[in-house]
């Protein structure tokens, strides 16, 4: 589970090998922007992998509580499918 998908240089551009990885993120977010996870998405898929997204329209970097516990919640539901129970 990725909370912050910035894709440091070092990785290239090219397809990216990882595990299976969900992004939650702000659409609002002006420091990482919503294009981030979108990108991740693509180039992880482009290897074969598989990326969940989810954008939160009316966040920005930081979640509020009611979007924190969803973000966890979806995480927690996230690893309990790839890995099983926890």
């Amino acid at each position: 589970m990725l909370r912050a998908t910035f894709l440091p240089p070092e990785l290239g551009t090219g397809p990216l090998a990882l595990p299976p990885a969900l992004a939650l993120h702000g659409a609002r977010d002006a420091l990482v922007g919503p294009s981030y996870p979108e990108t991740l998405r693509r180039r992880m898929e482009e290897a074969g992998g598989t990326c969940r997204v989810h954008l939160y329209p009316d966040q920005g970097h930081a979640f509020d509580p009611a979007t924190d516990a969803d973000a966890t919640a979806r995480g927690v539901g996230f690893l309990k499918r790839a890995f099983g129970p926890i």
